[in-house]
């Protein structure tokens, strides 16, 4: 007689595949999220942030993901036109830097 072998159960995924987390930040800095991200291991894309100190922005520049959409000021771009994100970071202006702190 032929034998039967029992073929295990495959039990159903814990989770669904995401889809890939959109990260937009304001007063960026060094896009310190977009790092915190890729140290957590969690995938994602930078839609946009701003950034208006020079230095930062070279730094931005130089990453290897990099928003695909970068503004220089926050205060001077449309609000409509910002793309939509899952998740929205916004710094606090540096003050050695603000125009402010000169008065």
């Amino acid at each position: 007689t032929p034998r039967v072998v029992a073929r295990p159960r495959l039990s159903p995924p814990l989770a669904k595949p995401r889809a890939m987390l959109v990260v937009g930040s304001d007063c960026s800095g060094l896009c310190t999220e977009s790092h915190a991200l890729d140290a957590l291991g969690i995938a994602h894309t930078h839609a946009f942030c701003s950034e208006v100190w020079e230095p930062a922005i070279r730094a931005i520049r130089a990453m290897d993901k990099r928003p695909r959409v970068m503004y220089r000021d926050v205060t001077e771009r449309e609000v409509e036109s910002t793309p939509e994100v899952d998740l929205y970071v916004c710094g606090f202006p540096c003050q050695p830097n603000s125009v402010m702190n000169l008065k």
